[in-house]
Order: structure tokens, then C-alpha cells, then sequence
């Protein structure tokens, strides 16, 4: 079932990217999309950078340390502590371990990026195509104001623009059934891991493990951010189209179909859509700074 909500979310976010064939008005979802691009190359970045500062740390303490015999198994670790049900410290199964391990967080970290950076992308381009909406609403108003004749190409753009902002609302209510489990185990989560992550910097005298969990509590940081964020853009883009049915068109020289229609329009973007964690908590730059607080 999930699968197939999935599938048809992808297939309208495709059949969104052609909404337009103007040069300047896909610049609206364009640019989105080209940050998100880059947001999710960073990400990646930075948990490939905890990868090697993992890495590095148990490296360090494995070459670098003058051993002796009472401390040269205690120094000796492993990058992430596991449980394997047996001895691994002699060699060579602590070497096949430590090459196992960096595999398998090579594997985790593009997983994890893969699916933080879908998620980012799919809300970053339907924040576009609100948008979109934006620029559709105003080219209407300079039209009207150009061209006080009301023709039928007025009716036809506010019909496309009302009968899009339908469909991006209804988009909105299946990202929301689809990431709504993922954003509240996400927010829980990154909150104790900031938590935990923190305790352990102030917590540890040796650089390395300073150095490590440093790089791990700031991409926990860039996580929460890589999904508030674009909830933020989200919120903000679907109020504006409000703002600029108000403001941009003359609606009190329309007639009264008009009229109608646009405030309409106003009191759908006045219930601004959101991406939710069960219903409960917004994403939003607010609820970024208010995990933290609560769990640190």
C-alpha cells in the first residue's frame, strides 16, 4: 500500500516538472531544485567526513600510540564499538572487522543521505511549484492592470492557477501520509542524539574522540536543518500566494465571478500547508531551535 502511494507521489512530482514550458517561470522550481542538489552533496560530505574522523580516531590510537603490554589491547579499538560475540582483538580478525566496519558506514551514510536528500527534494519542489503559483498570480495582476478588458484568457489563467493550487494542496496531503512516521522518528532521534553527542564532547579529554563526536553532533545539526528548512520554504511559499492574490491583482475592480474566485483562493492559502510529524509538530526553522532547547 505504501509502495504504491509512493510511486504515484513520484510520478506526479515528474509529471509537476513539465507544469511549465517558460524559461523564466521553471526558474521558480529550477533553483530549488538545484539547492537541493547541492544541500545533499554537503550532507553527503559530512557523513563521509564522520566516516574518516571515526576512522581516523581508532587509526590514531592503533599507530600512533606507543604500546606496552598492559595497554596495548585496551588502546587498541575498534571505530564504532560493536558487539561481535567473540574475541576480535587479535589479529587478523580485528583487521577484517575494522574493514568490515567502514563498509558498512560507507553503505549507512549514502542510505542515509539518499533517502534525507529524496525527502528534502520532494519538499523543496513542491515548495517551487507554490511558487510557480506566486509568479502565475502576478503576471495576472500586471496583465489586468495592462489590460483592464476582461477577456476569457483571464478566466482561463485563474482557473489554471485555482485548479493548481488544488492539486499542490492534494500534493501535499500525500507527502504528508507518506513522511509523517519518518519526520517524527527523525525529530525524536536527532534530539537525543544532540543530547548524547554533547554530553560525550564535554565529556571526553582525549582530541580525537573530541574531534569525532564534534563532526558527529554537527551533522546530526545539518540533518535536522536538511529537513526544517525546507518545511520552513514549504509554510512560507503557500502563505505568499495569499499575499499576492491581495496585493498584485486589482480583484476589487473584477467582476464578481472574479472576485469569488480569488477569495477563495485567499482562504485556501490562509490554511498554509505544512509537512507534519503526526500531526503534532511543524517542520519549521521554530521547531529546529526548539528540539534542541528541549532536549539540551
Amino acid at each position: 500500500m505504501r509502495r504504491d502511494k509512493t510511486y504515484r507521489l513520484y510520478y506526479e512530482i515528474r509529471d509537476l516538472w513539465h507544469s511549465t514550458d517558460d524559461p523564466k517561470e521553471r526558474q521558480n522550481f529550477e533553483n530549488l531544485a538545484y539547492w537541493a542538489r547541492t544541500i545533499t552533496i554537503v550532507f553527503y560530505s559530512a557523513c563521509m567526513w564522520n566516516v574518516f574522523t571515526f576512522t581516523f580516531a581508532a587509526t590514531h590510537d592503533y599507530f600512533m600510540i606507543e604500546y606496552n603490554i598492559s595497554n596495548a589491547e585496551k588502546s587498541k579499538h575498534l571505530p564504532f564499538e560493536v558487539w561481535y560475540g567473540t574475541d576480535i582483538t587479535a589479529s587478523p580478525l580485528f583487521e577484517i572487522a575494522f574493514v568490515c566496519q567502514l563498509i558498512a558506514v560507507a553503505f549507512v551514510a549514502a542510505s542515509t543521505s539518499g533517502l534525507d536528500g529524496s525527502c528534502m527534494t520532494t519538499i523543496l519542489h513542491v515548495s517551487g511549484q507554490f511558487k510557480l503559483i506566486s509568479t502565475w498570480v502576478s503576471k495576472m495582476g500586471v496583465e489586468t492592470n495592462v489590460k483592464p478588458v476582461y477577456s476569457r484568457k483571464l478566466e482561463v489563467d485563474l482557473i489554471k492557477c485555482i485548479r493548481h493550487h488544488q492539486r499542490m494542496i492534494n500534493v501535499v496531503n500525500d507527502v504528508n501520509n507518506l513522511f509523517t512516521p519518518i519526520v517524527f522518528v527523525q525529530l525524536l532521534t536527532s534530539g537525543i542524539v544532540i543530547c548524547l553527542s554533547g554530553f560525550a564532547v564535554f565529556d571526553n579529554d582525549a582530541r580525537t574522540d573530541i574531534l569525532k563526536y564534534v563532526s558527529y553532533l554537527s551533522s546530526i545539526w545539518l540533518q535536522l536543518l536538511l529537513w526544517c528548512l525546507p518545511g520552513e520554504i514549504l509554510v512560507q511559499e503557500s502563505l505568499e500566494i495569499g499575499h499576492v492574490v491581495y496585493l498584485n491583482v486589482p480583484w476589487y475592480n473584477l467582476p464578481p465571478i472574479y472576485q469569488r474566485k480569488l477569495c477563495m483562493m485567499i482562504l485556501r492559502a490562509q490554511q498554509y500547508c505544512s509537512i507534519t510529524a503526526l500531526t503534532f509538530r511543524t517542520l519549521s526553522i521554530h521547531t529546529l531551535t526548539s528540539v534542541s532547547d528541549f532536549f539540551c
